[in-house]
């Protein structure tokens, strides 16, 4: 069973550590998911909060349709696109470096790990929100493409399209930079 959905059960039921648990397992990928939509880190940190405070206190009925995470970032995704349309701000480039995955005890290869990271980051951060969007939840949260369908609200077909044409557009970028990846 879903460890999110018995948290949220647990927590519908009156004990708060339900969604404590909640809070840790998905707060900090549903964070860098947010942090597509927003203009900085603390505003998505902020709209991670709001997911979770909506969570609590108007306690949306789960009607186990998808996964409990597809039905978390679902709520992040319309909180963030209701503050973007209440601010008509534009989406600003992510510009930050992440150093996602880099697990090596050598110091070298760490580097070098994480600078094609970094590389990888700022490829990611030009493709438009939508297909930033796709890649983060197929590839980083490793959700399905009918998950991602249900929380961008696309049809699974159109999710697989768009995939396809976000890692065409990456693949482009990585290498004007020199970088080759059979596998994108």
């Amino acid at each position: 069973m879903d460890s999110g959905k018995t948290n949220y059960e647990r927590y519908l039921a009156g004990d708060d550590g339900g969604l404590v648990e909640i809070i840790k397992e998905y707060g900090t990928g549903l964070t860098f998911y947010l942090r597509g939509y927003s203009n900085d880190m603390p505003e998505a940190e902020e709209l991670t909060e709001d997911t979770f405070v909506s969570l609590a206190i108007k306690k949306p009925k789960f009607k186990s349709k998808s996964s409990f995470k597809t039905f978390l970032y679902t709520i992040g995704r319309n909180l963030a696109l209701d503050r973007y349309r209440k601010s008509k701000n534009r989406v600003l480039p992510l510009d930050e470096k992440l150093d996602y995955d880099v697990q090596t005890d050598d110091p070298e290869k760490k580097y070098i790990k994480s600078e094609i990271n970094a590389y990888l980051y700022k490829c990611l951060a030009n493709l438009p929100l939508e297909y930033r969007q796709v890649i983060w939840l197929v590839y980083f949260e490793e959700l399905n493409y009918r998950e991602v369908g249900k929380i961008v609200k696309k049809s699974e077909h159109a999710v697989a399209n768009t995939a396809y044409k976000a890692r065409k557009l990456l693949k482009i970028d990585l290498e004007k930079e020199g970088f080759q990846y059979d596998k994108l």
